[in-house]
């Protein structure tokens, strides 16, 4: 860490009236979603969760199947199970 009131030579701080953007460039709610960066963003996100929702189902089944061995309803409960598992973790990214 710099020590208090280190500033970098030459540097010359610019006063900014209180609540003002520091940004170059401010765009809207509205503008942004125009904006190819936005659904870039937008889609990398989609991913992220479509990706992220797998894996709990994905390891429902063994960990279901560990704990109740056995059975000829084991698989349909597993899916059953696997199924309210992953309704849950949909409707919570929702909510």
């Amino acid at each position: 860490m710099p020590p208090d009131g280190w500033q970098p030579s030459g540097w010359i701080p610019t006063s900014l009236p209180a609540g003002a953007l520091r940004s170059i460039g401010s765009v809207s709610a509205a503008n942004a979603i125009r904006t190819p960066q936005f659904w870039l963003l937008w889609v990398v996100l989609c991913f992220n969760v479509t990706a992220g929702d797998r894996h709990p189902g994905e390891r429902a089944a063994p960990i279901y199947s560990d704990f109740f061995p056995g059975g000829s309803g084991l698989a349909a409960a597993a899916a059953g199970f696997v199924a309210i598992l992953s309704l849950a973790n949909m409707l919570g990214r929702v909510v």
